[in-house]
């Protein structure tokens, strides 16, 4: 690896974090000279910082999934609750790897009952299919329950790695959602026999180019970026970490909300505030409508009822007349709109009844949990505990002085005296621990660059290889839609007709008034 002095070692460490988050070399550069005040202060260019990290990813190849296996096996140590498996083909290449931390089987055991399981990603070098498990938390935003690579869409792969999540969660859930492949519908008979396969509406239509508008297929740009995530084996897991980290995060921030304020409700009635009370907000809002609905637009058309049951025939805002079942012995009510059924709330049918029963509160048959508040929810999960901490001490230090240097930046930005004070204290610890270093050589630079970005040292020893190029089911040539076809012919030049005797996508051989 060819290293280039003109990077400051800041600039490298800036690099490298960038890098992390996926953000790319030329808008590190752009980032550094807003930072460093213009592009003269640099001492480098762009190219500088495209050459660094391309000769340090190149680093990796070969044995990026030994590096990635041994990340895994470093967080088992930290963390005995961390899950990974993974199997070998004869070669000894890389063939299937599951994993899932703590968390994530404490989420399965909440919020588990409908998962998706989506096997088209293709997002690394190998074009080895990722395969994530996501559900819905009771915010009704995405949740991850784990993940997979596998080398091939064949029954078997998809059996081993349905397996190994099954073994891992402790259990199969009521609804998996999936693609219209055979392999996989297979595989989920002979592992999940208990559970119901259901297609996913996504891929019954068209696949994402198809469903594009036409401006933006014809963006050579963004479909250049959108087809490229070609990262290795653990840059993927890197990057896999860090939408993970991001999706907790707005599932904390969430919850925070929930416990911290209450909506502005809309209606005078008892159970929307109880509504309130217990629903996240999110979905709240979708039982307050119901709630507005009952209130104000929906009415009562007829009433029949005996001793034990009460029929109502309920008129709403669409104009259609639903029929709400009232049983007096047990408390029980039921709508043919099936929304409860469907979705997990009530309807605004039911609720108009409730207005009519004068009700306080929301009956708790009908307050499903996984919509509850997270400090409502029974911790069902409670023994995995809630978050297994995989930071290693020198990471944790570094961000202290990151947040440390910033939080003196911001009190001293202003002051002159300050700044000036701070610069010069910060040179003088710069010279004095390049002055007690023996000058670094390019085995040893090499080696801790390598060792910052990826979080470990490269492996001395390689026992299992990056797998082959995959050839997946989707990846041979596909008969193009008429959009694109006609998207294609706009861009070609357009040639003189002689025929015609215009500027046209055709010649005078292929005209149309050509008899």
């Amino acid at each position: 690896m060819n290293l280039n002095r003109n990077i400051d070692p800041s600039h490298e460490m800036f690099i490298l974090n960038c890098a992390r988050i996926n953000i790319g070399p030329v808008i590190a550069f752009r980032l550094v000279k807003e930072v460093v005040g213009g592009y003269s202060n640099i001492g480098c260019t762009a190219v500088d910082f495209k050459n660094f990290i391309q000769d340090l990813k190149a680093y990796a190849v070969g044995v990026d999934a030994q590096m990635m296996l041994d990340k895994m096996s470093k967080r088992h140590e930290l963390c005995s609750d961390f899950t990974f498996n993974y199997e070998v083909n004869k070669d000894d290449q890389l063939r299937c790897v599951f994993w899932a931390d703590p968390t994530s089987r404490r989420n399965f055991s909440l919020f588990g009952d409908v998962l998706s399981f989506d096997a088209t990603y293709k997002t690394n070098r190998y074009s080895m299919i990722f395969a994530p498990f996501t559900g819905k938390d009771n915010h009704g935003k995405l949740m991850t329950f784990g993940a997979a690579l596998m080398s091939g869409e064949d029954a078997e792969s998809y059996s081993w790695v349905l397996q190994k999540f099954k073994d891992c969660m402790g259990g199969s859930p009521s609804l998996i959602i999936t693609d219209q492949d055979l392999g996989l519908k297979v595989a989920v008979r002979q592992v999940l026999p208990d559970t119901m396969n259901r297609l996913c509406m996504w891929h019954i239509m068209f696949k994402v180019p198809d469903k594009l508008p036409v401006h933006i297929r014809r963006n050579e740009t963004f479909m250049k970026r959108f087809l490229r995530l070609k990262s290795n084996l653990v840059e993927f897991l890197m990057n896999f970490d860090s939408a993970l980290d991001t999706q907790r995060h707005a599932h904390a921030y969430l919850d925070s909300i929930d416990e911290s304020s209450l909506p502005q409700l809309k209606t005078p009635f008892a159970f929307e505030k109880h509504a309130s009370t217990v629903y996240t907000r999110n979905k709240f809002y979708e039982v307050q409508k119901e709630i507005e609905d009952a209130c104000y637009v929906c009415r009562i058309c007829n009433i029949s009822e005996n001793d034990s049951v009460a029929i109502l025939e309920v008129k709403d805002g669409f104009g259609a007349t639903n029929k709400v079942v009232h049983n007096k012995v047990d408390e029980s009510t039921t709508c043919s709109c099936l929304k409860f059924v469907r979705d997990g709330i009530l309807c605004c049918h039911i609720f108009t009844l409730f207005k009519d029963l004068k009700l306080q509160s929301i009956p708790g048959k009908y307050v499903v949990s996984r919509w509850m508040k997270s400090s409502l929810i029974n911790e069902a999960g409670a023994l995995l505990g809630d978050r297994c901490f995989l930071l290693e001490e020198n990471k944790i230090v570094t961000n202290q002085l990151i947040f440390e240097f910033y939080a003196c930046l911001f009190v001293a930005e202003g002051d002159s005296s300050k700044m000036s004070v701070l610069l010069k204290s910060l040179r003088e610890l710069r010279e004095g621990f390049f002055s007690s270093d023996i000058e670094e050589n390019t085995v040893s630079k090499k080696s801790r660059l390598f060792s910052n970005f990826y979080g470990l040292c490269a492996p001395s020893e390689v026992e299992v290889h990056p797998p082959e190029f995959v050839k997946t089911k989707g990846s041979a040539s596909r008969k193009k839609s008429k959009e694109e076809a006609r998207a294609e012919r706009t861009k070609k030049p357009r040639r003189t007709c002689k025929m015609y005797g215009k500027k046209a996508n055709h010649d005078s051989r292929n005209c149309g008034k050509k008899k």
